[in-house]
């Protein structure tokens, strides 16, 4: 009874997967192109997720996403994104907030089907234990 409980849990529950930094977006309205630097845009924002090279400019990601697949196969996706990218003076050249990407999705869906896979496994191990225990 106990093993069809916890499994009827394990099977119930939603799975979040969560990529990037926290980070605060309240200052993007500060942002102004040409005049805000990365010093200013590293005060706002802290260190970014990611810093890139994007046509011999600097670039800094800043994202935090939560995607939670539901038990009845539904996905939500929360969170968002912000890359500016910067001109040879460390100017603030050019910024997209919340441009929605599909690799974040993407990920999540393989690290879901790996994760229910080893679920699945570990589940059919904990039966063949408990069938060798109860077969003493």
């Amino acid at each position: 009874m106990l093993i069809v409980l916890v499994a009827g849990l394990l099977i119930s529950c939603a799975t979040v997967y969560k990529f990037g930094k926290r980070y605060s977006s309240e200052n993007v309205t500060k942002i102004i192109i040409g005049k805000t630097s990365e010093k200013d845009v590293r005060s706002y924002f802290g260190d970014p997720w990611k810093i890139g090279i994007l046509n011999g400019h600097t670039v800094y990601t800043y994202c935090y996403e939560e995607i939670v697949f539901n038990r009845d196969d539904s996905v939500e996706r929360n969170g968002n994104t912000l890359i500016i990218e910067f001109d040879e003076n460390q100017q603030v050249l050019n910024y997209y907030f919340n441009i929605p990407g599909k690799e974040m999705p993407i990920i999540g869906l393989m690290m879901h089907k790996k994760n229910i896979l080893r679920q699945q496994q570990e589940q059919v191990a904990w039966q063949n234990q408990s069938s060798a225990i109860a077969a003493e």
